[in-house]
């Protein structure tokens, strides 16, 4: 489940009220599932690969659709992974597939700035055929 299902939903309705929801359906179909990236401390059973060692942050997924949640840590200023990829709460059967662990990484690498800045949590709403992100900034 989401990691802040309440917080999802703040931001979800905001969206809404901008309509931006309402073209995204329009265009692309309902809403069939919600992600949420956060930054994280590196689980306890998770080890950094040795050669990585610039500016390393711990990101994890987490869905409304599944109790599942992938993890991933990398140089957010080189983009190089810094850990294998993680997958917690659940067991082997119900384990994402690769198609949906890749849909993590490749919003994750969309979100960080060329700088290495990022904005969390990375909210995610997917439909059918497409999806779009909704990522904090700082203020200028």
């Amino acid at each position: 489940m989401l990691s802040n299902h309440e917080l999802f939903a703040t931001v979800e309705a905001t969206c809404r009220e901008q309509c931006i929801i309402d073209k995204f359906e329009a265009e692309n179909g309902k809403i069939t599932g919600r992600m949420m990236i956060d930054a994280i401390d590196l689980p306890d059973d998770v080890s950094l690969k040795p050669d990585v060692n610039e500016h390393i942050v711990a990101f994890e997924a987490s869905f409304d659709f599944t109790d599942a949640r992938i993890g991933l840590a990398l140089s957010v200023t080189k983009l190089d992974a810094a850990t294998s990829i993680w997958i917690s709460g659940c067991d082997d059967e119900n384990a994402p597939d690769n198609e949906l662990t890749e849909f993590f990484v490749e919003k994750l690498i969309e979100s960080i700035a060329p700088d290495g800045s990022y904005g969390v949590p990375i909210y995610v709403f997917i439909s059918d055929n497409a999806s779009f992100s909704c990522v904090p900034t700082a203020p200028d």
